[in-house]
Formats: C-alpha cells, structure tokens, sequence
C-alpha cells in the first residue's frame, strides 16, 4: 500500500527506470492512451521488481503540483491497457493525500512471469533505460523470453556454422552414453538438439547448444561465451586473461589458471562449484557480457551475465538452460563441475564466506568468496 511516506521518498529519488513522474493523466485521445500504454508496458518490461506511474508531480524540479482525484477512474485505466497491451499488465491506482489541499495519483505496475508486454497497435516492446522510455534490442526480447521458458536457446540453428565446426571425437564420447558406437547419425543428433535441419535444403546445421558443447571454438560465433579472469595479487604476472573453447574446456583452464592466483585457503573446489553454476545460468542472449573473475588478497568476485530468477514458493532458483544442463551431466565424466559430491555450501566456515547478490535491474548476478 502506498503512503505518504512511501510517495515522499520516491519522489525525492527522482525518476528513474522504474519511477516515471507526470504532472496530469491525459487521456482523451487516441494519441494520447497511446502514450499511456506505451508507459505502463516500458516500466513493466523493466527489470528490477514493481515500478510507478506518479501523477500530479513537476519532473525537473520534483515539486508536488497536486491532480483532481476526480480524473482518475481505475476501470477505465484497466480498460485502456486490457485492449492496447499483450498481455495486459496488473496496476493498481492509488490517490495519496500529501497535506489538505494536495493530492497525488501513484499506479503501481506490478512485476509479472508474462513479460515481455508489447503494443497490440504495432507489435512494438518497449523499455525504460534510465528515465527515458525507448524500444527494446532483440537480444533483449528473446532474452526475456527465454528467461520465462517461451524460446530454448540452445536448439536455435547457428545457419553460419557447418557441422566442420563439430569435434566428431567429442561427439562420439557423447553419443557412446546411447550405445552409439562409431558412426554419427545426425538425424539421432537432431532429436538430442545438438543440429537442427534447414527446412528448405533438408541439410544440417549446428545449433548453439551443439557448438557450445562440441566445437573447440565456439567463439567464432558466441565471442561473447568466454570466462575473463582478471588476475589483481601481482602486478608482474598477467593481469587479464581470456579462457576460451567450449564449456568444459574453458571450465578447465579457468580453474587452472584461478588455482595459480588464488588465495590457498580458498579451495579450487568451491570455485569450480561456482564457475559450473554460472555457465549453466548465464543469459547467452546477453551478447555485450561474458563471465568475469576477479582475483583479489584476500577473495574471489564472480560476476555472471542474467540473474538469478527464484521460484515463487522456495529459495531455490530455476535453472536457466536446462537443455545444457543435462547434457553437461553426462559430459563431466569426473563430476568436477557439475553433479558434484561436495558443493560451495558444504566448504563455508567460520574464515571463508560466500555472499551472493542479484542485480536484476543490470541482469547480473555476483558471488564474492571471501576468506578473513
């Protein structure tokens, strides 16, 4: 419920991706329920949990002017965005009485697991970057998309890439797991994903699972799918380092090359538990960010592209590539990464601490272990 308060402090933050302030509701026209749809869906498709539609506010100078309470009418509000925005997004107006004379009109936009929305006039999504409403990337569409289950990235056909991108040994140690011996039947590989058939020249391509897991440089079309170490105990020694190749092998020289830096009392093991998690749920739509590794004296800083979604019943968070996950399961044959006996919960103790932190609004997630 929002307050006096509560509506004094958001309006002395000033706006911002979720806070949008307007000095009245104009509503009269087309153009005009246009231009409110298209605020309602920004704030909505913004991450970083409910947002704000604050009325009766000067933006600049953050000065109550005050509105006509008689203006507002929640089910004609409610109408407007059922029949503009798909799926519509849940509101809820409140007037907020600031002193005797002056009121203020606040529609809290509720956070949903239906994003993202879109304008049923032109299709379009859109987004607030800062303070200011803008259309949203096509990374950042399918990114939302894929965050709530609608498209599976890793069967995605890279039409670029050709099945000489496959180690055919990689796949071959795979496929032994379904007593396939020697040949490669791709119609097998298409069912398991790893290719995918182009329905006008009936020929196989690799998906972005298949060159994740089985090209030796997946990089050549995910540049983005690598883990940067940034190595800050010795300024002689090399201070940034880029581990490549695919999941397994870059897991590997990651954790090597971390072994080399760290702190010894940090154990490799509950590096490897971590670094495992975050290939696994990392956003691959968000194509301007890699997996980062920061080594300090006396902790390690983990910073993972796509925080971390929890179910809405328990602590535990949902698993964003699910495809990948049961793949790496079989591939981690000595159950290093993944699968493992002995996790980062189990090696925390009085001297070494994990902290974990979401950062939804940057679509980030970070672990910081820290050895005192």
């Amino acid at each position: 419920m929002m307050n006096k308060q509560k509506l004094l402090y958001l309006v002395s933050k000033g706006e911002n991706s979720k806070v949008d302030f307007k000095l009245k509701l104009s509503i009269d026209t087309e153009s005009n329920k246009k231009e409110f749809s298209k605020d309602i869906v920004a704030i909505a498709n913004t991450r970083a949990g409910r947002g704000y539609l604050i009325f009766g506010v000067e933006d600049k100078r953050r000065e109550i002017i005050g509105i006509n309470p008689e203006d507002f009418k929640e089910e004609k509000l409610q109408q407007i965005i059922a029949s503009r925005i798909d799926p519509p997004v849940p509101i809820k107006l409140e007037i907020v009485d600031v002193d005797k004379d002056k009121k203020v009109a606040v529609i809290t936009i509720y956070n949903t697991n239906q994003r993202p929305h879109q304008m049923r006039e032109n299709g379009a999504f859109y987004i607030r970057r800062g303070s200011t409403t803008d259309i949203m990337r096509k990374d950042e569409i399918a990114s939302m998309i894929h965050e709530y289950g609608l498209l599976p990235y890793e069967t995605i056909p890279i039409y670029s890439a050709s099945l000489s991108d496959f180690n055919n040994e990689h796949i071959r140690s795979y496929l032994r797991n379904f007593n396939v011996i020697d040949n490669i039947d791709y119609s097998i590989l298409e069912g398991l994903g790893i290719v995918s058939r182009d329905l006008d020249s009936s020929n196989y391509v690799p998906t972005y699972g298949g060159i994740l897991l089985f090209s030796d440089n997946p990089q050549k079309y995910l540049p983005y799918s690598i883990i940067q170490i940034h190595n800050t105990t010795n300024t002689s020694k090399e201070r940034t380092m880029v581990c490549d190749g695919n999941i397994l092998d870059m897991l590997n020289k990651s954790c090597s090359i971390i072994e080399k830096y760290k702190n010894k009392q940090i154990p490799i093991e509950i590096i490897e538990d971590l670094l495992g998690n975050s290939v696994l749920h990392r956003d691959y739509f968000a194509i301007n960010n890699c997996i980062e590794v920061y080594i300090k004296d006396n902790c390690i800083e983990i910073i993972n592209p796509g925080y971390k979604k929890y179910k809405d019943t328990a602590e535990s968070y949902l698993k964003r590539n699910m495809w990948l996950y049961l793949k790496l399961l079989s591939l981690d044959s000595k159950r290093r990464f993944f699968n493992k006996n002995i996790r980062a919960k189990d090696l925390i103790n009085k001297n070494l601490k994990v902290r974990y932190y979401n950062v939804e609004s940057k679509n980030l997630f970070k672990v910081v272990i820290r050895y005192h």
